[in-house]
């Protein structure tokens, strides 16, 4: 299911947890705390200094602050532009990308949810000039070759329209206008104020299947790269060799409880990876040759992606287990 919102009440200041489900029907929430309604509406907070702490070092969710005077013009001229950000809404999909379509570019992969939102008459909003197209902010690229089971876009609304479909039935909808191999897992709101994808998310979890080593050579591997004080690797960036120590981004490296296992006539090996994405991020390709010349690897799949503030660490759009496993299921049936 998709996260809950955050509402703070603003009579004993309380964080509560509200489901979407009960705001998409239209339901009052009031705090568990004192019981007083909590608000809903998108509208810019007006913070004093009595109330700034409450309402912006504390406050649940990342704060744009304004700071204006009712005599300054400038201030007055930015105003409507806050009240409108305040306002708009994105919708945020997470979906996985399996099977033949890994092979497809992230530029491709962008056309076919530009395609596949068209054909669903949702209200996203359109760029301006002679060739509209929809407002769509992906997050990190999956590198060419590579599956995931959590791949995230953001595209910008406009006001909802009578007959558009509820929330809980898009991932369906949406899925039957994709391409076999892409799959959506969930669909919730999110306010356009809230940061880039691609600048939030710190780190990746992948699970890799590499080819030469198993078992006990490919658990020393690992010790040696993580006890390594650096790991260069020859990379390719503009046309030219460069060389990278990706030693820093290399947060956790751990094999999986089936490590070994056959696939045809081959043995291979299992691992996950958690990886930085700043400053610059690793391809799983790049980490599994510093393993050697030797290892190979067969086939990446990004599993997670992590967005880490105030010491918290959570998914952009997170789902059950259990969901998210019938959808991959579902994927790899379409794309096999």
């Amino acid at each position: 299911m998709p996260d809950p919102q955050l509402i703070r009440c603003p009579s004993c200041g309380a964080v509560n947890r509200v489901p979407l489900e009960k705001i998409q029907q239209g339901l009052e929430p009031v705090c568990g705390r004192c019981k007083t309604p909590l608000p809903l509406s998108n509208k810019p907070v007006t913070v004093t200094d009595a109330t700034f702490s409450f309402e912006v070092e504390r406050s649940p969710l990342p704060v744009l602050v304004d700071i204006w005077a009712p005599w300054c013009g400038p201030c007055r001229m930015i105003a409507p532009v806050i009240d409108q950000l305040a306002s708009e809404m994105a919708g945020r999909v997470r979906f996985a990308k399996l099977g033949k379509v890994r092979w497809t570019s992230h530029r491709d992969v962008a056309r076919m949810w530009e395609r596949a939102l068209r054909r669903s008459r949702l209200p996203v909003a359109l760029s301006q000039g002679f060739n509209p197209h929809p407002l769509l902010s992906f997050g990190l690229a999956l590198p060419t070759g590579c599956e995931s089971r959590g791949e995230y876009l953001d595209a910008r609304l406009e006001e909802a329209r009578p007959g558009d479909a509820p929330l809980s039935e898009l991932p369906a909808l949406l899925t039957e206008l994709l391409p076999e191999g892409l799959a959506v897992q969930a669909v919730a709101p999110v306010s356009m104020a809230e940061g880039s994808l691609q600048q939030e998310v710190a780190s990746c979890t992948w699970e890799l299947e590499v080819l030469g080593v198993i078992g006990e050579e490919l658990e020393e591997r690992i010790e040696r790269a993580l006890a390594a004080p650096s790991l260069t690797v020859q990379r390719e960036r503009k046309g030219r060799q460069t060389e990278d120590d990706i030693r820093p981004a290399i947060l956790s490296l751990a094999l999986t409880g089936d490590d070994t296992f056959e696939q045809g006539e081959h043995q291979m090996g299992r691992f996950r990876a958690e990886l930085a994405t700043h400053p610059r991020s690793v391809r799983p390709s790049d980490l599994v040759s510093a393993f050697g010349t030797d290892v190979v690897l067969a086939r990446a799949c990004r599993t997670h992606q992590w967005i880490e503030r105030d010491g918290a660490r959570f998914e952009p759009l997170s789902v059950s287990e259990l969901s998210t496993d019938l959808v991959v299921e579902h994927a790899a049936g379409r794309a096999s």
